[in-house]
Parts: C-alpha cells; structure tokens; sequence
C-alpha cells in the first residue's frame, strides 16, 4: 500500500473511513443545513400597508394605431405610402390609407412616416 501521508486530503479520508450510505447522508446534511441558514438570513422589514403610496395607472388604450410611412405589400410587391395599421388585442383589425382607414379615439398612436 502507497503512503499517501497528509496528501489524502478531506474526501479521502471521509470517503474510506464511512460507508456510502452515511457519506451521502452527510453531505446532503451539510448542503440542507447551508441552505437552511442562508434562507434565514435577516432581510428588511417591510412598513406597514399605506394605500396613500399607491401609484394607479389609466387603463391601457384600446388598442394601437400606426401611422406607417411606407409599408411593404408583398401580393403587389410594392411599397405603399401613408399607410395606417390599426392593432386591438393582439390582432391586425385594419390596415389600409390613412384616408380610408379612421383611427378611433383615445388609442395610442405610434408614428412611424
């Protein structure tokens, strides 16, 4: 048998002198006690409810209408000028020329022309 003198180390040492059940059973000891304490580390306590603090948002616009300088038709495949595309939800409602297509009130307008 080789002298491994103070080289064995730590793992060595732990390993040869339990079995793998008990090995296994302390390091998972080992890491649920190291997360233990650091979950129960001092965090800030938080002030009493004040709804006076509250910051209340309007409501979102009912939809989205962008006013598109160019817009790229691929049926005719060419550029179309002073367009509009009015978005509601998550859906395209209408596109089409500014002239034709009305863009309601109080929905938020993006111009790109």
């Amino acid at each position: 048998m080789r002298n491994r003198g103070c080289t064995a180390g730590l793992g060595y040492i732990l390993f040869h002198a339990m079995s793998w059940n008990r090995l296994s059973r302390v390091v998972l000891e080992f890491f649920a006690l190291s997360i233990g304490a650091w979950a129960q580390g001092t965090r800030p306590e938080a002030g009493p409810f004040d709804a006076a603090h509250i910051e209340i948002q309007p409501p979102p616009a009912p939809g989205v209408a962008v006013r598109a300088g160019r817009l790229f038709d691929p049926k005719s495949e060419t550029n179309l000028v002073n367009q509009v595309i009015l978005i509601r939800g998550d859906r395209i409602a209408d596109t089409g020329p500014a002239s034709r297509v009305s863009i309601p009130p109080g929905v938020r307008v993006i111009d790109l022309s």
